[in-house]
């Protein structure tokens, strides 16, 4: 089963980081989706199914209304 991740932070070399570790030890169990900006992270929530969003509450934007 692989666990799909979406993370809408504003840390561009952690989020980087991040998603270099995952690809390289997790790619088998983890599918990670990283945004620093609202409009890209909204078009994705449209269009993709994600078991997991994270917010990072440092951003001053309303949070988008999630699908069921």
């Amino acid at each position: 089963m692989i666990i799909r991740l979406s993370i809408l932070g504003r840390n561009d070399s952690y989020m980087k980081r991040l998603l270099d570790f995952c690809r390289a030890d997790y790619a088998d169990k983890l599918e990670l989706s990283c945004f620093s900006e609202i409009t890209p992270f909204e078009q994705s929530l449209s269009r993709e199914r994600y078991d997991i969003v994270l917010i990072d509450e440092a951003l001053e934007c309303s949070v988008p209304e999630l699908p069921n």
